[in-house]
């Protein structure tokens, strides 16, 4: 290899052409990081309080069912029923769904087992 070919490296090159676009577009580039960082930000926000819902609707059914098991079913049947409306879509409201109409059936009321499954 001649002097010349070692001395031309396409990699430095390529890196110096970046930081020369860095410092021309500064603005550019910075509102670009500025936008991944709130959007980043953003979804780890709405991931952690995904988290805590579904965390609040186990922890909520997990009293109700104590609640049920214990003989208090008027007080589980609200924390289920509460489940069941604030958190839509859970685990918990579908283990509340499953007690509710469990109660549903056992007292004959085959009205309110027809509302709940709809």
């Amino acid at each position: 290899m001649r002097k010349e070919e070692l001395r031309h490296d396409p990699i430095r090159e390529n890196i110096v052409k970046s930081i020369e676009y860095i410092k021309e577009n500064q603005n550019t580039v910075l509102k670009i990081f500025a936008g991944l960082v709130i959007l980043i930000g953003g979804l780890n926000y709405y991931q952690y309080i995904l988290k805590v819902k579904l965390k609040n609707a186990s922890n909520i059914a997990g009293l109700a069912q104590n609640s049920f098991i214990n003989g208090e079913i008027d007080e589980a049947l609200v924390k289920f029923e509460r489940v069941l409306d604030d958190y839509p879509r859970t685990s918990g409201a579908t283990q509340s769904l499953v007690y509710l109409i469990n109660d549903a059936v056992t007292q004959g009321d085959f009205e309110a087992v027809k509302n709940l499954i709809s």
